[in-house]
């Protein structure tokens, strides 16, 4: 295999890498949304969940690695 097709190859998972990546940004986002269901602009708890009852869903945060405040991590 030549350079420029080792190279073309490369550029080409790159690209992927990048939508697979964008996808994956949107489903945390999303993940985010069901588990803490917190409200703009007031950041209600929508669902009315205690502290207690939001454990579960910040352990599940910290394995999926988002940030459950919603920042970047």
């Amino acid at each position: 295999m030549s350079p420029e097709q080792v190279i073309a190859r490369q550029a080409i998972e790159i690209e992927s890498m990048k939508e697979k990546l964008a996808e994956y940004k949107s489903a945390m986002e999303g993940i985010h949304g069901g588990l803490f269901n917190i409200g703009a602009p007031l950041n209600d708890n929508v669902r009315g969940y205690t502290r207690s009852q939001l454990t579960p869903f910040f352990w599940i945060a910290e394995k999926i690695d988002i940030d459950p405040y919603g920042g970047e991590k």
